[in-house]
């Protein structure tokens, strides 16, 4: 019962972050991009970023997937030779962030995965990897293909954000279908 009451306190805690954002204008992105490859070095210098932290499941790969394609891993690499990576997902099960850092560990990527509490847009993912690296929330920047979860709560947070298209909508489950439409009702 009293895990239920939880589950409930945090679904409201996500509608009333996602409406303020949605009100105060922090579901729009800093920056629109086809994929995670667009992202220039050049404009996270001229914003002060010193973090990226990236969704993980249709951002740097399809939902639930778990494996990064060649081009995206090596250009993870090639970032974090100046950049703190992050992961900041909507799935924060031990299980789930265990996959997620052994699997990039194994493919050289130096990337941290958030062990923070509540789901996004609840500021616990995003502060968790900014507090990582000692890093105030400005100085990072949120990657994502979500506008509710991945832009809204990092600009919530204080943080940049760069929408992407989703790596692939077909691998989503069916009820991400109806965010997708009121995302393009935003846009």
């Amino acid at each position: 019962m009293i895990e239920e009451a939880g589950a409930m306190l945090e679904l409201v805690q996500r509608i009333f972050l996602i409406a303020k954002a949605d009100f105060t204008g922090k579901c729009a992105p800093d920056l629109k991009l086809e994929s995670v490859l667009g992202l220039d070095p050049g404009w996270l210098d001229s914003n002060g970023i010193k973090c990226v932290i990236f969704d993980a499941d249709n951002t740097l790969f399809p939902h639930h997937a778990g494996r990064a394609g060649s081009k995206t891993l090596a250009f993870l690499k090639s970032l974090s030779r100046k950049y703190r990576l992050g992961i900041a997902s909507n799935a924060p099960n031990e299980a789930r962030v265990a996959q997620l850092e052994n699997y990039f560990r194994a493919k050289g990527v130096k990337i941290a995965v958030s062990r923070g509490k509540g789901k996004k847009p609840l500021p616990g993912q995003f502060e968790y990897i900014a507090k990582k690296f000692s890093l105030k929330p400005a100085q990072c920047a949120m990657v994502g293909d979500n506008l509710f979860t991945d832009i809204a709560g990092a600009k919530l947070a204080g943080m940049k954000a760069v929408k992407v298209r989703p790596y692939d909508q077909k691998s989503e489950p069916w009820h991400f279908a109806f965010m997708r439409f009121l995302e393009k009702a935003l846009e």
